[in-house]
């Protein structure tokens, strides 16, 4: 025959029942941490991409601002020098 469950051997099993599930808890939690640790590599990687990517970009437009910038410097020149030879062969023709 079973011995009667005494109440100190009941409080055993409940407390080993609490320990276990405190362990798989804290196990969880492990876990849990490892995967925000690896969406925080993740992200982190993914923002420095972007930034590399804004970067570059940035370059590519001011080259292409800067060239842009000369070829209408270079225009407004040679219209000013047109406009400034016409004046003087008119001015020469005239006297």
């Amino acid at each position: 025959m079973t011995e009667p469950v005494t109440q100190i051997q009941d409080h055993e099993r409940r407390l080993g029942r609490l320990e276990g599930i405190a362990e798989q808890l804290t196990e969880q939690g492990r876990q849990f941490n490892a995967v925000i640790a690896e969406l925080r590599r993740e992200t982190n990687a993914r923002f420095e991409s972007m930034e590399r990517a804004i970067a570059e970009l940035r370059r590519e437009t001011n080259a292409r601002f800067d060239s842009l910038t000369r070829w209408l410097v270079g225009m407004q020149v040679a219209s000013l020098l047109a406009v400034g030879g016409l004046l003087v062969s008119i001015l020469l023709k005239l006297n």
